[in-house]
């Protein structure tokens, strides 16, 4: 029920705190593709891969920054907007 509320207030967002939203969703999605890259064509964890091994742990770990900043940003966007209106 909880979900469902918070989904739907979501959706009904304005149109720059939507978009806000969206491209760093967008963002955070690529940087995990790009970790996943990583882990794949690193095969095995030796000294030779360590670094492509570390760009992915920190790629995984800025992504979830990533999506926080973004869903702060647009809560922020939505309260002016709700407030001017």
């Amino acid at each position: 029920m909880l979900i469902r509320k918070i989904l739907q207030r979501a959706g009904d967002m304005c149109e720059p705190a939507y978009l806000v939203q969206k491209m760093t969703a967008l963002t955070a999605l690529v940087m995990l593709i790009c970790a996943v890259i990583c882990l794949i064509s690193a095969e095995e964890w030796n000294a030779s891969t360590y670094r492509i091994l570390l760009l992915a742990w920190e790629l995984l770990r800025t992504s979830a920054s990533v999506l926080l900043i973004g869903i702060i940003g647009a809560v922020c966007i939505e309260d002016i907007h709700t407030n001017l209106s």
